[in-house]
């Protein structure tokens, strides 16, 4: 490698005293950016903490307004409900309506001597208790099953109801209850009543009959035929009609006219449910049968009523 000379040393200290000055001015302009970068960095730290925050109280805000929302809904539901009662049970004159059904003579009333016909009603749905469950039920005398003549009396509670098992393949329709009257009746009218959907969990009664029918044992012809019911009824029965239990309607008890009037007044009479409102088996609350009387009275004159 060959000597340098003097020119040569103050030449190269010339060059590398530039590129020195060049890296500082570099170096400064890097850590400048890099200052003011961390700057940014911090201050959309604090503007992003300062969105979480205005997120997070809008939230608040929101669920705030969701709820009263909610409230003031069921608030308003509330009212409603309560003016449509009151316009159901009065009347114009502000004085408590007595339901059609109550102004009526009941033929199907247990007061009144009616009774079931066992032989022609369809079995009672069994529980699923096993035996420990029903020794408990014995001895805290917690009730099981009621029995058909359950869905010709009053009811109170959800469940106090006749519950008939699933579909008899020997019978047409999901459930059939016969009744032995007290008195002859030529019937013109049913009412049926069931558990509103509103006060069922979930708001869905499936077991409520839907589609049904009325036959009654006569020996006379009637005035006029039908083809709306299913199928033949029992030996002597004839139908009446059909009619439909709206589960959805604004009052839970509903009566119906019947087609076909009786030619002569009829002592037995069979409800037939031959669809429900999703279930395979279907529960009656009350069913009461109205009709026109022939006027036999008593024999003594009186009544235990």
């Amino acid at each position: 490698m060959p000597s340098l000379t003097f020119d040569d040393l103050s030449t190269r200290m010339f060059n590398l005293e530039w590129e020195q000055r060049i890296s500082k001015e570099a170096y400064k302009r890097v850590l400048q950016e890099h200052k003011q970068s961390q700057q940014e960095h911090k201050q959309s730290q604090q503007e992003h903490k300062q969105s979480q925050q205005e997120h997070k109280q809008s939230q608040q805000e929101l669920k705030q307004s969701l709820q009263e929302y909610k409230r003031l809904t069921t608030e308003i539901k509330d009212i409603q409900d309560a003016i449509h009662l009151y316009t159901v049970t009065h009347n114009k004159e502000g004085q408590v309506k007595i339901p059609d059904a109550e102004l009526k003579v009941n033929y199907f009333s247990t007061g009144l001597g009616a009774r079931i016909d066992v032989l022609a009603t369809s079995s009672t749905r069994r529980g699923n208790d096993g035996f420990l469950a029903s020794i408990y039920r014995s001895l805290f005398s917690i009730p099981g099953r009621r029995p058909p003549i359950t869905a010709l009396q009053a009811w109170k509670e959800p469940g106090d109801c006749w519950c008939a098992a699933a579909t008899d393949p020997e019978r047409i329709g999901r459930a059939q209850l016969a009744v032995v009257l007290a008195f002859p009746v030529f019937p013109t009218q049913v009412t049926v009543e069931h558990l509103r959907s509103d006060a069922a969990p979930g708001k869905k009664v499936p077991t409520a009959p839907k589609s049904m029918e009325l036959w009654v044992k006569t020996s006379e012809p009637l005035q006029r035929q039908s083809l709306s019911c299913l199928g033949d009824g029992p030996k002597g029965y004839v139908c009446l009609g059909t009619f439909e239990y709206n589960i959805l309607g604004s009052n839970n008890v509903q009566t119906f006219d019947l087609e076909r009037m009786s030619v002569v007044p009829v002592t037995r009479a069979i409800l037939r449910v031959t669809s429900t409102w999703g279930s395979d088996n279907a529960c009656l609350y009350r069913v009461r049968l109205h009709g026109d009387s022939p006027d036999v009275p008593n024999e003594d004159g009186s009544g235990d009523w």
